[in-house]
């Protein structure tokens, strides 16, 4: 049996962020039922209709026009008898339709309601849109991304969106743990700079106690080992070759200081093929 399995969660996000954590949940055998405008939503038409399925595989469907009163008793119908809410509308859209944390956690006190936006709930930037390149900019992760002496660039991948994605998926879980032991709601607040400041981690902490600021490198990481010398397919090769006597030099023995205990990473360099 799959562990979600039992659970029902309404999905009215769009775009990528939130589909693909509610994807998440239905991958794990949650029942998810996506909510969509009449007109269909804008990320599955044109050329990214691809992504659009992948993002909402494994679920339900059900159109809904959340403007009229048969629309919205509907969606408070189904809000009822759901475990968690997810959405990603403009902070107070969600209340202004009549589907916000307050209205729905009256007529379901168990709910897990998880918002996600680009910036919060709350905060001068709350109502600005954010998108993945945009929170890369704002972070600071394009400052440290390309080649040395050239102009930043973007990650490739929309590494800030299917990041919120885990993080919402992650806080819905604990949430639904906390309600098994005291049966209340949770709220949940999921945003894309706050995990695009997650995951700047140590340049962020270098900007903050050593007042220095992290450039573009490459490859390269000036303080992590074997980086620097990843610059070339020949030492790229030469790293291969010399990877397990490297590490034997710095793991003499099969000893961890604990008898009876073999080094963690010498057992994984034998399991790999280089136990020298």
């Amino acid at each position: 049996m799959l562990p979600l399995k039992g659970l029902k969660v309404l999905d009215f996000s769009h775009a990528a962020d939130g589909p693909m954590c509610g994807f998440m949940l239905a991958e794990a055998g949650a029942d998810v039922i996506k909510v969509e405008p009449l007109h269909g939503e804008p990320y599955c038409q044109g050329g990214v209709a691809t992504a659009f399925f992948n993002a909402n595989r494994n679920k339900r469907s059900l159109a809904i026009d959340l403007r009229k009163p048969e629309g919205l008793e509907i969606a408070l119908k189904l809000a009822a008898g759901s475990d968690i809410l997810l959405e990603s509308f403009t902070p107070g859209t969600a209340s202004n339709m009549g589907i916000g944390y307050e209205e729905i956690s009256r007529i379901n006190p168990r709910i897990i309601y998880c918002s996600i936006s680009g910036f919060g709930q709350t905060g001068p930037y709350s109502q600005r849109p954010a998108y993945d390149p945009v929170t890369q900019a704002m972070s600071g992760f394009m400052a440290v991304t390309g080649e040395d002496g050239r102009q930043p660039v973007r990650v490739g991948p929309g590494v800030i969106g299917l990041g919120t994605a885990f993080i919402a998926a992650y806080g819905i879980l604990l949430a639904v743990m906390m309600r098994e032991k005291d049966g209340k709601s949770r709220y949940i607040d999921a945003a894309f700079f706050d995990t695009a400041i997650f995951f700047y981690e140590l340049h962020h902490h270098r900007l903050l106690i050593n007042r220095t600021f992290s450039a573009t490198h490459g490859i390269k990481q000036p303080r992590l080992c074997p980086l620097p010398v990843l610059q070339s397919l020949r030492q790229v090769r030469f790293y291969r070759r010399h990877a397990g006597a490297f590490l034997a030099r710095l793991l003499p023995g099969d000893q961890h200081g604990i008898p009876g205990k073999r080094h963690p990473l010498r057992h994984q360099c034998q399991e790999a093929g280089t136990p020298q």
